[in-house]
């Protein structure tokens, strides 16, 4: 006679709960892993530093959502908030993106053993990364402590600092290059800061790697270097031309900027590897515009957050001295 069953036959809840469960794990590790092999950018300073091998210069967070008060944009006679954010160390100082400018400063002046770099290359992998406004605002910010800093247009194919700056077209690095003008007569002194100097790119020459490796260039850079505290120099993207490679071998420090979410794992390691070859002073990578939003930069916005309620604002001694220099300029 059959025994009849006292539990159900199918389904097997336990075995199915746990078969699902095993699944679950297995399919979503997968598709974490499916994701980070479709998305092969930077968008973590751990990332930049283990893929490049270079020490992390910080973070600078992405400035599109900040917001210029308009009298801000007056007092510095800018017409936009994009050229504000531009000039974020003056325009800002209290804001997160000031003070990152300042952790970076702080990070090139220790980066060597001794006599802090003079001369400081800017450049990054690719056009559109922010090695510009990474220029600028670290010659605000090392001006700002009463350095005499000159800050040198040298991307003699696309030059933007004298827009940036409200200068019209002049001579400039080009026209010194060539013969045609003096640098003391070429070099302009900034509005922004009384300790601020611009040697702006002038006109676009026909050949400006030749220019930037030529003597010329050499007895420029050593009589600059008698003359000012600090040198920042912008150049072109390191995967575009030549011209960064080049000044990087007369620089003591070259800072690679890519960007966050864009630059891509192999560009940032051809433009090393170029920095490499020619035994530039390579410094290390600073990742611009991050959305300190994302999970990946919860301690950053942590940090960043607790830092303004601890002051009261972000650095007071600098925001007191912006607002000084600016009113008496």
């Amino acid at each position: 006679m059959a025994r009849v069953p006292i539990e159900p036959a199918e389904p097997d809840v336990p075995r199915n709960l746990s078969f699902a469960l095993v699944l679950g794990l297995t399919t979503g590790v997968s598709l974490a892993f499916l994701l980070e092999g479709i998305d092969n950018t930077v968008r973590t300073p751990e990332q930049a530093q283990a893929i490049s091998g270079l020490p992390s210069l910080g973070i600078i967070p992405d400035g599109s959502k900040l917001s210029i008060e308009s009298s801000a944009r007056r007092r510095l006679s800018l017409t936009s908030s994009r050229e504000a954010i531009e000039l974020v160390t003056q325009s800002r100082p209290q804001s997160q993106m000031a003070e990152a400018y300042r952790a970076l400063r702080t990070a090139l002046l220790l980066s060597s053993v001794g006599a802090a770099p003079k001369v400081v290359v800017v450049t990054s992998a690719l056009p559109s990364e922010g090695k510009t406004t990474t220029s600028i605002n670290t010659a605000i910010v090392l001006a700002q402590k009463g350095n005499r800093v000159l800050l040198v247009d040298a991307d003699l194919r696309r030059p933007s600092i004298h827009k940036t700056l409200g200068m019209g077209p002049r001579t400039g690095l080009s026209s010194v290059l060539t013969g045609s003008a003096n640098v003391q007569q070429t070099i302009v002194r900034s509005a922004l800061l009384p300790s601020l100097f611009i040697l702006p790119a002038g006109p676009p020459p026909p050949n400006p790697a030749e220019l930037l490796s030529s003597g010329n260039m050499k007895k420029v850079l050593d009589e600059l270097r008698e003359q000012y505290d600090h040198i920042v120099v912008d150049t072109p993207p390191t995967l575009s031309v030549t011209d960064p490679v080049i000044l990087s071998t007369r620089a003591d420090a070259v800072v690679l900027v890519i960007r966050s979410g864009q630059t891509t794992r192999q560009a940032l390691r051809r433009a090393r590897d170029i920095l490499l070859q020619v035994n530039a002073h390579a410094t290390g990578v600073l990742l611009n515009a991050v959305d300190l939003n994302s999970g990946d930069y919860y301690y950053y916005e942590y940090q960043g957050k607790h830092g303004q309620r601890y002051f009261g604002q972000d650095e007071p001694a600098i925001a007191e001295e912006a607002k000084a220099t600016s009113s008496g300029a």
